[in-house]
C-alpha cells in the first residue's frame, strides 16, 4: 500500500469480504468470481505459484490478466450466470 508502509498489508480474504459486505448494500446476490493479480514484479514461475496459492486459499480462479489472460475467471463468471 503506497504511502502507508507503517501499516501491515491486510489479509486478502478480509478485504474481499469487506467489499462484498459493501456490495450487498445494493445487490444482495453479489458473488465473488475471481481474483486479478498484478504479478509484473515476479518471475513467471513465481507469478504462476502466487496465483495458484491464492486460488487454493480462496477457492476462486486467480490470474494476472496481462501476463496470463482471464480465461478461468471468465469461465467462472459464465458458470455463475448460468446457474
Amino acid at each position: 500500500m503506497r504511502g502507508l508502509s507503517h501499516y501491515p498489508l491486510p489479509d486478502l480474504a478480509q478485504c474481499i469480504e469487506a467489499n462484498l459486505v459493501a456490495a450487498r448494500l445494493t445487490n444482495p446476490a453479489v458473488k465473488m468470481i475471481g481474483v486479478a493479480l498484478n504479478t509484473a514484479s515476479l518471475a513467471q514461475a513465481e507469478a504462476v505459484q502466487a496465483c495458484r496459492d491464492i486460488s487454493d486459499r480462496l477457492h476462486l480462479p486467480c490470474e494476472d490478466p496481462v501476463a496470463m489472460g482471464v480465461e478461468s475467471i471468465v469461465d467462472n463468471l459464465l458458470a455463475c450466470c448460468a446457474s
